[in-house]
């Protein structure tokens, strides 16, 4: 990738003017199939939701002191209301990302889940009164009061930090409206766990599974953990081209030997003699402890940030403060897709390295979603250099 350098008194004529790069389309435009395919995907969640409402109401109504007014059924309103909430959200932002800002947006959202916590709050103290034994300063209500604490604290701490700090949100939606600058891109580092995400949408699945057909335990068991020893595989391990290619045909191998090896019969029986089983409490424990990891490196993304444009680099790593810039020559950046091909083709991610030229600072590296795209956008950004926007004031014949 080379720089395109732009001389000073060079004529600003037609021929000049059709050399500087042009705003591409997807970066300036919305595209109207994104929207759809966001409203087709808020669909199908709104769509599941609806379906695990219904059958968590259902077996409800099998409590023969069961009500439409019950503190359970009004936990179900809000709790699914608030989900709701979340699904709707990236499509609101993708609708209105020029028009609004997304900061106030996740005040909303916050605002959202502190009242859900202190309504299930009420709602668990109000179970808990109903036993003979309870007190106010047993260990279970104590141990509600210092989660439901750190619940709050930890929103009402990123309400604050997202007041103070410049967000990775603003620094898009700056460069997204700047008619003078086309190519940018904004990365941060996401947690490794996000190759975990078919873990949580499983151990979700697999608990509401068990709640309802406790009979499905053993199967179910084995294959949430059949996905997890996958994605805990390519997590762990960086599995280049070869030995992708020597996996595949030892797998192709495998089944032939097994299936005309006249074995299959028993590999089924000691396949059978596994016996995985957990609570739905667990599922959702393992679910969430996976969830948690990945929303806390999106969080840390918000306020820890790089954004490249043709001329400079913000690094944007102190709360509060401006970032410091590093100008094009000062820097090199690449993809490493070849780390692993597991990760690039099925996940769609890779990592981005940032070198600095004068060996002073360690290098950067930033693990990427969307990397197809964003390794194009890279490209583009690293392959251009802008004309200053001085200069073109200075220069009222001159076009970008």
């Amino acid at each position: 990738m080379t720089e395109t350098p732009i001389q000073e008194n060079a004529p600003h004529d037609s021929a000049t003017a059709a050399a500087v790069p042009q705003p591409p389309e997807g970066r300036e435009k919305k595209r109207w199939f994104v929207v759809v395919i966001l409203v087709i995907i808020a669909v199908a969640l709104a769509a599941a939701l609806t379906l695990l409402t219904i059958e968590g109401v259902r077996k409800l109504q099998e409590n023969p002191d069961f009500s439409w007014t019950s503190r359970d059924m009004i936990a179900i309103y809000f709790t699914a209301g608030v989900i709701t909430f979340f699904v709707v959200f990236p499509i609101v932002r993708r609708m209105f990302k020029k028009k609004s800002n997304p900061k106030h947006l996740a005040y909303w959202l916050c605002f959202a889940i502190l009242l859900m916590t202190g309504f299930w709050t009420w709602n668990a103290i109000a179970t808990m009164r109903q036993s003979p034994d309870f007190s106010y300063d047993n260990s279970q209500a104590i141990a509600l009061y210092f989660a439901s604490g750190i619940m709050g604290f930890a929103i009402l701490s990123f309400v604050a930090l997202m007041r103070r700090a410049t967000t990775r949100w603003e620094m898009e939606q700056r460069l997204a409206n700047d008619d003078d600058i086309h190519d940018w891109l904004v990365i941060f580092n996401w947690s490794k766990k996000i190759l975990h995400v078919p873990t949580v949408v499983c151990a979700f699945m697999a608990a509401f599974v068990v709640w309802l057909y406790p009979e499905w335990g053993k199967p179910v068991g084995a294959a949430w953990f059949c996905v997890w020893f996958l994605c805990h595989i390519i997590e762990d391990n960086n599995i280049g081209l070869a030995v992708a290619v020597a996996i595949f045909v030892g797998v192709v191998l495998f089944v032939a030997l097994a299936v005309f090896g006249g074995v299959l019969g028993d590999i089924v029986e000691v396949a059978r003699l596994i016996s995985i089983t957990a609570s739905p409490a667990l599922y959702i424990g393992f679910g969430l402890a996976y969830l948690a990891s990945i929303a806390m490196s999106y969080i840390k993304g918000l306020f820890y940030y790089v954004a490249l444009e043709p001329n400079q680099m913000i690094v944007q790593f102190k709360i509060g403060e401006d970032g410091e810039t590093f100008q094009r020559m000062q820097y090199d950046a690449r993809v490493e897709a070849t780390v692993d091909i597991f990760e690039w083709f099925f996940f769609n991610t890779a990592t981005i390295k940032i070198q600095f030229r004068d060996g002073k600072r360690s290098p950067m590296e930033f693990y990427v979603g969307r990397i197809k795209k964003k390794a194009g956008w890279l490209s583009a950004v690293l392959g251009v250099t802008a004309i200053d926007r001085a200069d073109r004031t200075s220069r009222p014949n001159s076009t970008t």
